[in-house]
Formats: C-alpha cells, sequence, structure tokens
C-alpha cells in the first residue's frame, strides 16, 4: 500500500488532513481518500471514501462519499459485480438535506462495440437511464433522469464529440430541466 499524508493548517482556524492511501491487500486492489479536520470542536471527517475490488473475480465494495448519476455525491455503501457483458451495482444511499435513504439498482450492458445502454432505479421512484454509441471519430452519449423527494426534477440531454485530428476533439452538449410540479394528497 502507498499512502500520502498532507497536513495544512489555517492560523486561528482548523487543522487539516488529506489521506490518499492505495495498493492491494491479500490479492484486493484496495483505495482509500479521507479529508479530515481538526479544530476546536475536535475531529470531523468532511469527505471519505474506501474501495475494494477484485478484478479477477469481477467484485467490488465501496462506502462513504460515492457518486451517481442519480444523486451526484451521496453518502452510503455500494456492491458491484461483473458478468461477461453487463456491470451491475445494489447501493444503499443515506439520508441528505435533498434525498431520503434510498436502495437503489444500477446496470450497464454493452449491446455492441459501438453501443452500451444503461440505468439506475431507486427505491424512492428516482431513475436514471443511459445510451452510448460511439464509433471510429463520433461519439454521441444521451440520457434521462428524474428524481422523486422534496425536489423533484427531470433533466435530459445529450451530448456528442468528434475527434477532429491527433488529439482535436469538438464537443457540444444540450441538457433541458424542469422542476415537477409537487402534488399534495388533501384527503
Amino acid at each position: 500500500m502507498r499512502t500520502a499524508i498532507g497536513l495544512g493548517y489555517v492560523q486561528g482556524a482548523d487543522w487539516a488532513a488529506d489521506i490518499n492511501s492505495a495498493g492491494k491487500v491479500l490479492g484486493v486492489n484496495a483505495d482509500l481518500t479521507s479529508f479530515v479536520t481538526m479544530g476546536r470542536q475536535g475531529a470531523h471527517i468532511r469527505s471519505g471514501r474506501l474501495s475494494l475490488v477484485d478484478p479477477e473475480l469481477g467484485w467490488g465494495v465501496e462506502a462513504g462519499q460515492l457518486f451517481t448519476d442519480l444523486r451526484g455525491l451521496a453518502k452510503g455503501v455500494r456492491g458491484s459485480w461483473r458478468f461477461s457483458n453487463h456491470q451491475s451495482t445494489l447501493s444503499f444511499y443515506t439520508r441528505d438535506n435533498r434525498h431520503g435513504s434510498t436502495v437503489s439498482y444500477r446496470d450497464e450492458v454493452r449491446l455492441s462495440h459501438h453501443a452500451l445502454v444503461g440505468g439506475e432505479v431507486a427505491s424512492d421512484g428516482s431513475l436514471f437511464a443511459r445510451g452510448q454509441t460511439f464509433f471510429r471519430k463520433i461519439g454521441v452519449d444521451t440520457y434521462f433522469r428524474k428524481q422523486s423527494g422534496k425536489d423533484a426534477t427531470q433533466d435530459r440531454g445529450v451530448s456528442a464529440a468528434y475527434d477532429v485530428w491527433r488529439g482535436i476533439t469538438l464537443r457540444g452538449s444540450l441538457r433541458l430541466s424542469a422542476a415537477q410540479a409537487a402534488t399534495v394528497d388533501s384527503t
């Protein structure tokens, strides 16, 4: 395991430590990142993530602050497994100020060398769907996201990339977003 620790201090404020460690433990890839502040109120973990992945057997476990296309950055636990042409994950995300606790299932399926589809559905009714296609010089990525909860929204978008010449790429994207009207049960 290789570990790096960075320390910093802001005068009159807090000490901070940034800890990053990566390597193999018992044949499993391990990755730990953490940002901790220490001040008058004691130590406080601002962010952190632990990841254990076995690339040979095709499984992984992550815990801490995780990125998800469905919720963005969320605290939780995620397990993943890989089969011949798809990658599946089952996640539990804890309650935050915008969303309640949810369980979600995500899957991606490679349809061919040039096409990929995937999505994620959550127990709160949120969903995310994506389609990607790519050829020698052109790539297109489309998505649809519906988020439930008090900040219910719908997003859809498309992005395209064209490799012009030797590392020069033109990219463009369009995103449409709308807040959903909240419904109230008056019974």
